[in-house]
């Protein structure tokens, strides 16, 4: 499962059998953003709100670098 965006859901991301690979994906507003069984490979960075941002830089980092990560914010 790559590269969804899941919004206000009962559940964001759903995976029920093991063997899957689950890379950038994003949820947020969701009751339960992962529902993921065991047996996934699965990286899941929890971001947090940065505050007022001027100019060309700033913000609060996801906390990864790896490409592959999901986000939750």
């Amino acid at each position: 499962m790559t590269g969804n965006t899941r919004m206000n859901n009962e559940v964001g991301i759903i995976v029920n059998i093991s063997g899957n690979i689950i890379t950038r994906n994003v949820c947020s507003g969701n009751d339960n953003n992962w529902s993921i069984v065991a047996g996934n490979v699965c990286l899941v960075v929890q971001a947090t709100n940065a505050g007022a941002i001027v100019g060309n830089s700033g913000g609060t980092p996801p906390g990864s670098t790896d490409p592959n990560a999901n986000f939750t914010y």
